[in-house]
């Protein structure tokens, strides 16, 4: 396990207590105690809209939950709710020494992917368990990555796991010198990390198909050695073209399927 987030100290100092006045008037404007939808929902969904419209940047800090109960005038409860409901869309994260920021929408997945073909038929909650690890790889993929002097990439190895199950194992080679935060990775995936650490994947091609396991697949997922598993692959590229992930992902395969609809 290496440490791959370095928060610097000057960052951890500095504290936003801003509040945009457009928020604030949103908020004078939508938010009412008498409307029958829950408060923490309203507040929820004007935060929402604020962080869609620019009005809270991406990448910005939000002020302490303190700060926003005090300059919004409402109850750190509906606050609290209510950045728990922003970190479940995907708008917002929470840093560990640094606070929340956020994500914005322009990164959320509009397009229809190949990881939206796989289906887990499970109805067990799904959780994510991941590690970091720097390793020498093959030539063809430290090239691909720009990284063919060193022959070295960082390997985030992420399981699903329901329960005691392990139903998928997903490997991501980025390049060496990435910085990904290990808890953004099992809140939110190796995309939002990605997003978060400023390499921004925004285009690149995946594929769904069958293959036999590798004996590390079959032995994390399960089942016996050669036998047929789900997988899906991916390369993804940053504005400037650089690779930024090399991406291969095994499903169990008597809890995945293929689900594709016709156009």
């Amino acid at each position: 396990m290496i440490p791959v987030v370095a928060i610097p100290e000057t960052e951890k100092a500095v504290r936003n207590t801003y509040v945009p006045d457009a928020l604030k008037t949103a908020v004078a404007r939508e938010f009412s105690a008498s409307k029958a939808e829950p408060m923490y929902s309203q507040l929820t969904q004007i935060l929402a809209s604020s962080i869609r419209a620019g009005i809270l940047p991406s990448y910005t800090r939000l002020p302490s939950e303190a700060e926003l109960s005090n300059q919004l005038h409402i109850s750190p409860s509906i606050i609290k709710r209510s950045i728990s409901c922003l970190v479940d869309e995907g708008l917002v994260v929470r840093v560990p020494g640094v606070g929340t920021r956020v994500l914005g929408s322009q990164f959320t997945r509009e397009k229809h992917g190949a990881r939206d073909e796989l289906h887990c038929t499970l109805t067990t909650p799904i959780s994510r368990i991941s590690r970091a690890e720097r390793l020498p790889v093959a030539d063809d993929i430290a090239t691909v990555l720009g990284d063919g002097e060193s022959r070295e990439t960082l390997l985030i190895t992420t399981q699903l796991r329901a329960g005691n199950l392990t139903v998928a194992l997903m490997r991501s080679y980025l390049p060496i010198d990435a910085s990904i935060d290990l808890d953004l990775v099992a809140q939110h995936g190796v995309h939002r990390a990605l997003e978060f650490s400023l390499l921004r994947p925004v285009s690149g091609t995946e594929e769904c198909r069958v293959r036999a396991s590798t004996n590390d697949e079959a032995a994390a997922l399960g089942i016996p050695p050669g036998h047929w598993v789900l997988t899906l692959e991916r390369t993804m590229h940053a504005t400037n073209g650089s690779v930024v992930e090399i991406a291969n992902h095994a499903y169990h395969p008597e809890h995945f399927l293929i689900r594709r609809s016709l156009t």
